[in-house]
């Protein structure tokens, strides 16, 4: 299904980060080896906090990180990554900063559809790989509860990635979820979780919907007016078939040939009407997301979807349910199972 493609397509090619890299803490100076969570900031958006530790980040830390980092769990940052890290206590000072500010606004101009740019999704990702790279510095370092600090932030930083309209976001914040599982794993089999460690990552745990983690639901809805409401208001008028066709082409989404011969031969009023049908997918989705089948109901939807139910507009850019039915449930889980994990872990005599 092409809608699937198209978002995470402008998140790598339009949203890519054009922020130049600034300096990291000054060559020859010492750096501070420990840095904790602040606990105040008079800023009261997030992501200018975000925005200003990426701007400082040196390209020395950026480059070793993205040729050094692995997700095999079993990964450790080298002894140079470990000292680079070392030497930027301001980034890292300012991403947990960031993560402890509840609001979080993007900025995005979803009145551009799918020419809107999320810069910052990528942005994320590194973050977060640069606190779970912090994460094992620290444990290799001894200092369990400073590196469940990192774990706490990872937490809060799914929470801000979701906090645009768009369904990209909240599969990011998804993958970050399970990132800081992963921490919390490592923390515990190494046998490194102190109270407070277990404390400070339950506290930002308990930040999260433990329904919806990523806000996978209100995402998938959002895009009724954000994306097919886009689409709408873009595409009237007697050329809007041919133009919406042209547009989907240049973004690299082209119809089945089937599907493109259908639409070149709508009417400006064929494509209105096709897409209220196409709108209608996002009722039926309100419908079934907290019934108990669910999920069958889903994969149901999705061919609805295919066989042209909701009509060649909803082919084209409606997403798949059941995928992100599935990864909402598992991320649910994934919360519940980290909670189990540190429960069994404060009762448990051998842990520090």
């Amino acid at each position: 299904m092409i809608r699937r493609i198209l978002f995470p397509i402008l998140v790598i090619l339009g949203g890519a980060s054009t922020l130049q890299a600034g300096s990291g803490q000054p060559s020859g100076t010492t750096p501070e080896p420990i840095v904790h969570t602040p606990t105040e900031t008079s800023v009261k958006n997030a992501a200018l906090l975000y925005y200003r530790s990426w701007l400082i980040m040196g390209d020395d830390l950026r480059e070793t990180l993205y040729e050094e980092y692995r997700s095999d769990p079993a990964w450790r940052p080298s002894p140079k990554l470990s000292q680079i890290i070392a030497e930027h206590p301001d980034v890292i000072r300012g991403l947990l900063k960031a993560t402890t500010v509840e609001h979080c606004d993007w900025g995005v101009e979803t009145e551009d559809g799918v020419y809107a740019l999320l810069p910052h999704l990528r942005e994320l990702r590194m973050s977060a790989r640069l606190l779970r790279a912090d994460t094992r510095r620290l444990l290799d370092m001894g200092r369990p509860d400073a590196a469940a600090e990192r774990v706490a932030a990872l937490y809060r930083l799914s929470g801000h990635a979701t906090s645009d309209p768009v369904l990209i976001s909240s599969l990011v914040s998804v993958a970050i979820l399970h990132l800081a599982g992963g921490e919390v794993e490592e923390i515990v089999a190494t046998g490194s979780l102190t109270t407070n460690a277990r404390d400070t990552i339950l506290e930002a745990i308990d930040t999260l919907d433990p329904d919806d983690p990523g806000h996978i639901r209100d995402r998938i809805l959002d895009e009724r007016s954000v994306f097919l409401g886009w689409f709408q208001r873009t595409f009237q008028g007697a050329d809007a078939p041919r133009r919406m066709l042209a547009m989907l082409e240049e973004i690299g989404s082209p119809p089945t040939p089937e599907d493109r011969e259908t639409l070149i031969a709508m009417s400006e009023q064929d494509l209105a009407a096709d897409f209220e049908r196409a709108a209608g997918f996002f009722d039926a989705v309100s419908r079934i997301w907290n019934e108990p089948d669910a999920l069958d109901r889903a994969a149901q939807l999705d061919e609805l979807v295919e066989r042209g139910h909701y009509g060649i507009s909803g082919k084209i850019l409606l997403p798949g349910v059941t995928k992100v039915y599935r990864q909402a449930v598992e991320s649910a889980e994934e919360v519940r199972r980290i909670r189990r994990l540190l429960d069994t872990a404060r009762e448990n005599p051998s842990s520090p």
